[in-house]
C-alpha cells in the first residue's frame, strides 16, 4: 500500500484525450483498491471560487456568539437534522468530538413526500436569516450552499463513472442503479485551536462514513 495520496485531475476524465481518460481511470481503480482516499483538482472554477465563498462564509458564522447560532440549533429541527451544534456536543465512539458545525441538505418543503413519511434527515434547511447575523450571511450563504451542493453533487457522479468504468460497468451503471436521487447531505465544521492540549483531544473520532463517497 502507497502511503501517497494520489492527486487525480478531472480535466483529464471530463475533457481529455481518451489515453488521458484510461489513464485517469486506471489510477482512480488503484486509488480505491489500495489507498482508499484521493485528492480531485481542476473540475471548475465555479466550484472553486464557491469552495473560497463558503470558506469566508463559514468562518463569519462560526465568529458570531453561541446564542446567534444556537437560533439555528439542530435541536429545532427534529428528524430533518438541520442546523448548527455547540462544541463538544456531536459524539464519536462516545467522546465529544472538538467542533462545532452547521448541517444542510437537499432543501426540502413540509409537504415533500418524504417528510411527510417523516424521513430523518429529509426537511427544510435552517438559514441565517435573523438581523443578528451578519448581512453577508442573510444574503449569500443560502445561495452559496445550495449551488455548492448542486456542484458537489454533479462531482460525485462523475467520480461515480470513473469508479463504474473502472470496474468494467457502463459510465452511467451507478446513475442508473444506485444514485439517481442521491441523499446528499452537507457539513461546514469548525476545530477550534484552544482547549484540551495537543495529543488529549480529537477534532473528530476515528470513524467510517456511512454511503458511498463522502468528499471533502
Amino acid at each position: 500500500m502507497s502511503a501517497a495520496i494520489p492527486v487525480l485531475d478531472m480535466q483529464e476524465f471530463v475533457g481529455g484525450t481518451a489515453d488521458q481518460k484510461a489513464n485517469f481511470v486506471q489510477r482512480l481503480a488503484l486509488a480505491c483498491r489500495d489507498v482508499g482516499f484521493f485528492y480531485v483538482k481542476g473540475y471548475s472554477k465555479e466550484l472553486d471560487d464557491l469552495s473560497q465563498e463558503l470558506d469566508t462564509l463559514g468562518r463569519d458564522f462560526f465568529a458570531h456568539p453561541n446564542g446567534t447560532k444556537n437560533t439555528l440549533n439542530m435541536a429545532r429541527s427534529g428528524l430533518h437534522w438541520k442546523g448548527f451544534f455547540e462544541l463538544g456536543s456531536e459524539l464519536t465512539n462516545n467522546l465529544p468530538d472538538h467542533k462545532e458545525g452547521i448541517y444542510f441538505g437537499e432543501d426540502l418543503p413540509l409537504n415533500h413526500p418524504s417528510v411527510e413519511r417523516r424521513e430523518a434527515m429529509h426537511g427544510p434547511n435552517q438559514w441565517p436569516e435573523d438581523a443578528a447575523f451578519s448581512e453577508p450571511l442573510r444574503s449569500r450563504f443560502k445561495p452559496a450552499v445550495l449551488r455548492f451542493m448542486q456542484e458537489l453533487t454533479q462531482l460525485g457522479q462523475t467520480i461515480m463513472e470513473g469508479v463504474a468504468l473502472s470496474l468494467g460497468l457502463p459510465a452511467d451503471w451507478f446513475r442508473q442503479h444506485f444514485t439517481k436521487q442521491p441523499f446528499t447531505p452537507f457539513r461546514i465544521f469548525h476545530y477550534p485551536s484552544d482547549g484540551a492540549p495537543r495529543g488529549e483531544r480529537w477534532g473528530v473520532g476515528q470513524h467510517t462514513d456511512y454511503g458511498v463517497l463522502t468528499i471533502l
